[in-house]
């Protein structure tokens, strides 16, 4: 393995939370990035009219951890940037509505606690983010 992948994995992908268990909760996660807006300037809008915003956490599922480490042994020349695109694809994602408070409080780089929630109703499992940065922004 070349040594700047060495190097990546040991100080970048290292510093990645991986949520394993529904409704435990993981501090000091990073909002990577806060969008509000598509790279064109238009806003994200929901087909009924509301805005909304994504904040890509500085976490991943476990899950999404095999897939990266299986493809990271079986591929023998894999660069950096073959792993940060990869890596990419899998960071969590939380839904902000533009009707909220939040919205307008988030930014890149705000800490704060993830965990993933389970729907029993609904049959599906959701990251929540709480945004302690933004709280003691107020």
């Amino acid at each position: 393995m070349k040594i700047e992948v060495e190097n990546y994995i040991n100080n970048t992908l290292s510093k990645i939370a991986i949520l394993d268990e529904p409704n435990v909760a993981f501090e000091e996660i990073e909002i990577l990035e806060y969008r509000t807006h598509y790279e064109n300037g238009a806003i994200f809008t929901h087909q009924n009219g509301d805005n909304y915003a994504l904040a890509i956490l500085n976490a991943i599922t476990q899950e999404s951890y095999y897939h990266i480490s299986k493809t990271i042994k079986k591929t023998k020349n894999i660069s950096v940037k073959n792993i940060q695109d990869l890596v990419a694809e899998h960071f969590l994602k939380c839904y902000v509505a533009g009707n909220s408070e939040e919205y307008s409080k988030w930014n890149n780089g705000d800490l704060g606690t993830a965990f993933l929630q389970v729907d029993e109703e609904n049959k599906t499992i959701t990251p929540h983010f709480i945004n302690t940065t933004a709280q003691n922004r107020k």
